[in-house]
């Protein structure tokens, strides 16, 4: 099976950590909890590979506002749980977006709030390098 991946909360400027606010706050019932719990698990375990896998379990989401996102999937339940994430390098998923599918306009809702956190991702990670490379030069500078 290889090197299990890391699950990673995604976490907003202010602090705030949206998919664990919703797994709490949402109103789902202890079955979609245990559900949700064992198919990050799963997804844990098998990484991208679960895509070929279990599509009833991790989906890649289609069209040019989703790529690079991927959707967790509880069907058959009474709230229809999502949970949008995207993969990083070092096997890493981020949990981007919770929230219950009821109608399309919920997801297409959804992949807007995902892709703007995944840009942030990004973004932040780009920086990083940038500003542990400065860090040398201000200490020479002393």
């Amino acid at each position: 099976m290889g090197t299990e991946w890391s699950i990673r909360f995604y976490t907003e400027a202010d602090g705030s950590v949206p998919v664990q606010e919703f797994l709490t706050s949402a109103d789902l019932t202890p079955g979609e909890l245990k559900q949700l719990r064992l198919r990050l698990d799963y997804i844990r375990q098998m990484g991208l590979s679960a895509l070929g896998q279990r599509a009833d379990i991790l989906e890649t989401l289609e069209g040019k506002n989703a790529t690079g996102l991927y959707s967790l999937r509880c069907p058959n339940t009474p709230n229809n749980p999502r949970i949008l994430l995207c993969a990083v390098v070092e096997r890493t998923f981020v949990l981007l977006h919770g929230f219950k599918e009821q109608n399309a306009r919920d997801y297409a809702a959804a992949i807007v709030v995902a892709r703007r956190r995944k840009e942030a991702l990004e973004k932040s990670r780009a920086q990083a390098p940038r500003q542990t490379a400065k860090q040398p030069n201000q200490r020479k500078r002393r």
